[in-house]
């Protein structure tokens, strides 16, 4: 029943979303250091998250650091997509090592998905952007 309901605002929240999206590219353009998802105009893109890549070494800061001073700043952010591969489970039973899949590892270490979702306010994506851009300022290479 949940589910059902939810349907009824899927085109609203669905549209919120393009908006954030929208606000996050033109807001974070200016930082170089940042690589942002594409896609191309007219193809159907769900933005359930928003995975920005950092270039290593563009930024005086890790990965890791950096996702510190954004959580420092009451930002949450997350990492997805740790490769398969490096799960217990695959190392236990296969043997891999980080090392097996060398672009999976590096897409892992350097993958931050920001705060993306239909209640999120202007006012809270702004203060995104800001955190960012002042973090890149502070710590350009």
């Amino acid at each position: 029943s949940f589910g059902i309901e939810q349907m009824t605002h899927i085109d609203h929240w669905y549209k919120r979303r393009l908006e954030i999206v929208k606000l996050y590219e033109d807001g974070l353009s200016a930082i170089e250091g940042l690589i942002h998802p594409k896609h191309t105009n007219g193809d159907v893109h769900a933005w359930h998250l928003y995975v920005v890549r950092v270039i290593p070494e563009m930024w005086k800061i890790s990965r890791n650091e950096l996702i510190d001073k954004i959580n420092g700043e009451g930002i949450g952010t997350s990492v997805h997509y740790i490769p398969v591969h490096m799960h217990s489970y695959y190392v236990k039973k296969y043997g891999f090592k980080p090392s097996n899949f060398p672009v999976a590892k590096n897409l892992s270490e350097t993958v931050i998905t920001l705060p993306l979702y239909p209640k999120m306010t202007d006012e809270e994506v702004h203060y995104v952007i800001y955190v960012l851009k002042r973090l890149w300022n502070q710590h350009i290479s």
